[in-house]
């Protein structure tokens, strides 16, 4: 499903962790800088129509594209509902965006241009990283908390010879979605890990070395429509 799609359906929830944040990362470059989030479990799979009635209801998340413009026109927020459906951990997460002007929910919407109010989405945060001679750029991060795992982690797994351990942290750093800032910050872990290798284990690095690769502009992003999310999330209670 084209990003030209998506930006008309009310509500989509996606299958992939990688596409959600992408999508989300284009959202906020486009204005819908302000957000606020929630969950819904597995055993709550009733509550999923509910939340898209109740924003569509009171934010207008299914408006359509004129209908939007006459909103800006008249000073009123625009919004946007999108969600993943965590499988493994059995919970939809759903972040509702809007972008400057009135809106119902001013209150509880974060900016995510405040270092504080960053959009965070299991251990990632979506910042702006300066470039030279352009405008920053939005991109997705580690936590420095989650960057700080895997740093010790790498460590601990070579300095006390887990080489078990090394082999599930570079198979992991493998599959982390390659986003610019990310790509930026496994290449340092990597970095790291060969120059520790060399201090405490001498010799050359003997795994190889990780590549991440681009997350570009998807066309084909996989949803849910919200009978199989349903149907998908009572069958996981």
């Amino acid at each position: 499903m084209t990003v030209t799609a998506l930006l008309k359906i009310n509500m989509v929830v996606f299958k992939f962790k990688t596409q959600f944040l992408h999508h989300l990362e284009m959202l906020v470059s486009r204005g819908y800088r302000y957000w606020f989030s929630g969950k819904i479990f597995t055993n709550e799979a009733h509550k999923v129509i509910a939340l898209q009635t109740k924003f569509a209801t009171q934010c207008s998340t299914d408006a359509t594209e004129n209908q939007r413009y006459r909103r800006r026109k008249k000073g009123l927020a625009n919004s946007q509902l999108r969600a993943w459906y965590d499988e493994k951990n059995k919970q939809l997460l759903w972040i509702l965006l809007a972008t400057d002007g009135i809106h119902v929910y001013a209150e509880q919407l974060q900016d995510s241009q405040k270092k504080k109010n960053r959009i965070t989405v299991t251990g990632y945060e979506l910042k702006q990283m300066p470039r030279k001679n352009s405008d920053p750029r939005w991109t997705w991060m580690m936590t420095a908390d989650t960057y700080d795992y895997w740093h010790t982690e790498i460590q601990q797994a070579i300095r006390k010879h887990h080489d078990d351990r090394l082999k599930q942290i570079w198979y992991s750093l493998r599959r982390v979605g390659g986003f610019h800032g990310v790509r930026e910050q496994v290449f340092k872990l990597q970095t790291y890990a060969l120059s520790e290798w060399r201090r405490s284990r001498k010799g050359d690095y003997p795994y190889e070395k990780i590549y991440v690769g681009w997350v570009g502009s998807f066309k084909h992003a996989e949803i849910f429509t919200l009978e199989e999310l349903v149907l998908n999330m009572n069958k996981n209670k």
